[in-house]
């Protein structure tokens, strides 16, 4: 049985959780299912995208309106809820000029900031070349708030959220970026939580508006991608995954980083 093919975003790899779900699959299924993501680890637009490609048998991603667009593209057979974290802001500890306690307002204060002869801060944004989720949570926010999105404290990254977070801490000076709980809470676990005498989450994870991040899986649909030779070769396998992972709350409750 081929290895089941699995397209998915940065903070589903970097906070372990695929290997988690790896050994726990192989172990429902006694090895007769593996999966594969080389190369298919990018943000959730850019996953999609690989499996518009027909490069994946499966997806796992957290951006909500792009997912709607890949199911009613027929790409998608079904799209399923798997679970949620939240999205902070995260910032200089001590000194920094944005002190909002929302996400609205905090992001308020960096237009702010932007539109002073000098600014003072810098925002690293994941950017728009990976589509990750987290990047159109970004531009739903400055959205929301409507004016025009900042054009010289942004600095886009165009890299993973945990190598994000790396230079905020390291490369320019505690910069502030949006991240989910969960990468943030790994980040600072493999740095020993030295990241906490520079930084921390100015927002609340699991109240604020803007913060729930859903994430949800699909089996792409082969016969929608026809027109490439790469189409998905493993729907049975696909499924049986799904199904698997989206049965039982426990395999992803009881994941802890």
């Amino acid at each position: 049985m081929p290895a089941i093919k699995l397209a998915t975003t940065t903070s589903v790899r970097d906070t372990k959780l695929l290997d988690s779900l790896q050994t726990q699959f192989a172990s429902f299924t006694n090895d007769a299912h593996t999966l594969d993501w080389a190369g298919l680890v990018v943000g959730s637009g850019a996953a999609l995208n690989l499996a518009r490609q027909g490069l994946a048998d499966v997806t796992f991603t957290h951006s909500r309106l792009d997912e709607f667009i890949f199911w009613g593209q027929r790409y998608a057979l079904d799209r399923k809820h798997l679970c949620w974290n939240g999205f902070v802001l995260v910032g200089p500890k001590t000194g920094g000029p944005i002190t909002g306690t929302t996400l609205e307002d905090c992001f308020g204060q960096l237009l702010d900031n932007d539109e002073q002869p000098t600014p003072s801060v810098v925002f690293l944004s994941r950017g728009e070349v990976n589509a990750s989720g987290t990047w159109v949570r970004e531009q739903e926010i400055w959205a929301a708030i409507g004016r025009d999105i900042p054009c010289n404290i942004i600095i886009e990254t165009n890299t993973s959220m945990m190598d994000t977070l790396e230079r905020a801490w390291k490369n320019y000076n505690n910069a502030y970026t949006l991240t989910d709980i969960g990468t943030w809470y790994e980040f600072l676990s493999e740095n020993d939580d030295g990241p906490l005498d520079d930084l921390e989450a100015l927002t609340d994870p699991y109240t604020d508006p803007w913060a729930p991040n859903q994430y949800a899986l699909m089996p792409v649909n082969p016969d929608a991608c026809f027109l490439t030779p790469a189409r998905s070769q493993n729907p049975q396998g696909a499924e049986i995954f799904v199904n698997w992972l989206t049965s039982d709350p426990s395999i992803i409750n009881n994941y802890l980083l």
